[in-house]
């Protein structure tokens, strides 16, 4: 097989190709020089996947030799025997394995006859006739009996397409064994051959060779739906020129599917931002119109304590790019619209009687939370959209952040207990972010970004929890907040508020 690959890349390659543009012209010329530089190349990588016991050719490559002769074939006009090869594309429906350094397809024992019929009356309109011996030497013709399922043949059939390549005709030093009169009609037929008119004489011939090959294949005849949607996948979902001039003119076609797969990423994102926020706002309507009660600081920890099993239900729907995980994502990051985001903020903007230190307290929890729930819902949209690979990187802090969650109601109940755990969950989590910064680089440039503001909010927590420790104020309002959770802080002063700035509150 080596010996093969280096024959083919440098012994006979240029004097192969200059047989080749010396006999033969036009779209049969193209064929033939792109035949033999893709096999070449193709050849080098074969070799290297059998010694590394790799799989090479996959389904959509061996479609596309199919549909390289198919195409020349309809240009032909040899409209029967191209039905057979979009036939053999759409019956490949299994990828390749690999078995003892060995190459297989599970193609069929009847898909091998039907191929080896369809590619004899190809090369019996576009090739010499000798080109047929690549197709009925044992180890090809009768590779379909070694199995059932056929599935040595393409590896069998790659080599002997190699060997066909490099094949030329020559009677150089052959006059020693023959006579000048046998010499000259050899010459002769392979002159005619190569002539341009042959494929013209041989018209009728393959048309009836065609149209047997198309009444006898053992393989299913495709329907319409069928072949379009092997065409539109394999040429990247862009096969056809658009007629209408509006066609492809909007912004967003422009794009490659790399940059699409990032914009639709970022739209999931502010999708989710937005119906968090929203509600948010529409719980806080509701719910706190009459004030914050008992019954609502119960749901307001069941809203807590259950987030750790909601978010990783959410990743593990994300890791397989399933959509329903956006909703679990909002429920989850938003607390079943508790509105711990926009309270604290209003909190921050409207409540009079804050000292500075309160305030720049407050401020810091409330864009920490907008900057941590944002991060989480980037995190969640860009592996759905398939921008970010989830991996052991990215699963390693998130592990962390869940246990954080599960200790969240012991603040109810020794909240020295529960600072002293969460500050070592916090350690160890930013050691994790820290310790796998290069491997989101090697993935996508969003998830460093993501990783960075997350690290900026687990700080503005921090930061803002040693500053809840200093504040000393006086008013009894302050007293009452410093005492308190900030939702339950936030609830009172609007409660207290409401009747004199209801309409402002709404808005």
């Amino acid at each position: 097989l080596f010996e093969i690959i280096n024959v083919m890349n440098f012994k006979r390659k240029a004097e192969i190709e200059s047989i080749n543009k010396a006999n033969l012209q036009g779209s049969k010329l193209e064929f033939a020089l792109a035949k033999y530089r893709s096999m070449a190349s193709y050849m080098t990588l074969f070799g290297k996947a059998i010694s590394e016991n790799e799989i090479l050719i996959s389904k959509a490559s061996l479609q596309l030799n199919i549909l390289e002769a198919v195409k020349l074939d309809a240009i032909n006009g040899h409209i029967e025997n191209a039905r057979v090869g979009l036939a053999l594309a759409a019956a490949v429906y299994f990828e390749g394995f690999t078995e003892g350094n060995h190459q297989k397809w599970r193609l069929g024992k009847e898909w091998v006859d039907s191929y080896i019929v369809w590619n004899m009356v190809f090369v019996s309109s576009t090739l010499p006739w000798d080109a047929l011996g690549k197709l009925i030497i044992p180890s090809i013709s009768c590779a379909s009996s070694d199995s059932y399922l056929g599935e040595v043949f393409i590896s069998r059939r790659v080599v002997s397409l190699s060997l066909h390549l490099m094949h030329s005709f020559s009677i150089t030093g052959g006059e020693k064994y023959i006579t000048s009169e046998e010499v000259i009609a050899l010459q002769n037929f392979y002159a005619s051959q190569r002539a341009p008119d042959t494929p013209i004489k041989r018209f009728r011939l393959i048309h009836a060779m065609g149209n047997i090959s198309l009444k006898t294949a053992s393989i299913a005849n495709p329907s319409q739906k069928v072949i379009e949607k092997m065409l539109y996948t394999l040429c990247g979902e862009s096969c056809h020129e658009e007629s209408w001039k509006i066609t492809s003119s909007n912004p967003v076609s422009k794009l490659n599917a790399k940059t699409f797969q990032l914009y639709v990423g970022f739209i999931l994102l502010i999708t989710c931002v937005f119906a968090g926020i929203g509600l948010e706002l529409l719980v806080g309507l509701l719910f706190l119109r009459n004030g914050w009660t008992e019954g609502h600081e119960h749901f307001w920890r069941l809203a807590q304590f259950s987030f750790p099993l909601l978010a990783a239900v959410m990743l593990g729907l994300s890791s397989h790019q399933n959509y329903s995980g956006l909703i679990i994502l909002v429920i989850a990051v938003w607390k079943f619209g508790f509105p711990e985001t926009i309270m604290i903020m209003y909190f921050t903007l409207y409540y009079r009687d804050l000292s500075k230190i309160s305030r720049l307290r407050h401020f810091l929890d409330a864009v920490g939370t907008i900057v941590h729930h944002t991060a989480s819902a980037m995190l969640v949209c860009m592996i759905i959209s398939g921008n970010i690979r989830p991996d052991q990187s990215i699963f390693e802090p998130v592990s962390v952040l869940l246990m954080q969650h599960w200790i969240v109601l012991v603040k109810y109940i020794n909240k020295t207990a529960y600072c002293v755990v969460a500050t070592l969950l916090e350690v160890w989590f930013e050691w994790e972010v820290f310790s796998n910064f290069e491997k989101y680089h090697a993935n996508h440039w969003t998830l460093e970004l993501l990783a960075g503001t997350m690290l900026v909010a687990h700080w503005m927590f921090f930061i803002a929890g040693g500053l809840s420790m200093i504040v000393n104020e006086k008013n009894h309002e302050q007293k009452y907040i410093e005492e308190n959770s900030d939702d339950e802080a936030i609830s009172h002063t609007i409660r207290t508020d409401y009747n004199t700035t209801q309409h402002d509150a709404e808005a």
